[in-house]
C-alpha cells in the first residue's frame, strides 16, 4: 500500500537513514541501497524533492565538512587514512542515481536543479 509506505518513510526519516547507510564500506550493501533508493524515487513522486535534498546534503558534507566520517561512523576509525577512504563511500552510488535522474529533467531546468549542479556536481 503506497499510503502506508509513505507514512512509514516520513515518520522514521527512512530516506535520511538509507542515504547515511550508503557510507558503508560494504560494496554489496551500497549497491542494494542504491537500487532501493532509485526505486523509491521512481514510485513516490512526493518524496523526490526530499531525496534530491538529502543527496545534496550528503554530497555537500563530503565536499565541505571535515567531520563527515565522524558523523557517519562515530569514532570507530582512528587511522586518518582509513577515515579519508571511508569518507567517499556512497558518492559513486549517489552520482549514478542522480545521473539517471538528470536524464529525465525537462528543459529548461528549474532553479533547484541548477543550484545542485553549480554547488555540488561541478565542485566534485
Amino acid at each position: 500500500d503506497r499510503d502506508l509506505m509513505k507514512q512509514v518513510m516520513d515518520q522514521q526519516h527512512m530516506i535520511q537513514k538509507m542515504i547515511q547507510l550508503l557510507a558503508s564500506p560494504n560494496a554489496n550493501e551500497r549497491e542494494y541501497l542504491k537500487t532501493c533508493i532509485h526505486r523509491i524515487y521512481g514510485r513516490f513522486m512526493d518524496l523526490r524533492a526530499e531525496i534530491r535534498k538529502k543527496f545534496q546534503d550528503y554530497l555537500c558534507s563530503v565536499l565541505y565538512d571535515e567531520q563527515t566520517t565522524d558523523y557517519y561512523y562515530g569514532k570507530m576509525y582512528s587511522d586518518y587514512y582509513q577515515k579519508m577512504v571511508y569518507k567517499y563511500h556512497g558518492v559513486a552510488e549517489i552520482l549514478e542515481i542522480y545521473g539517471s535522474i538528470c536524464s529525465g529533467f525537462a528543459v529548461p531546468l528549474n532553479e533547484q536543479h541548477k543550484t545542485f549542479i553549480i554547488k555540488v556536481i561541478i565542485p566534485l
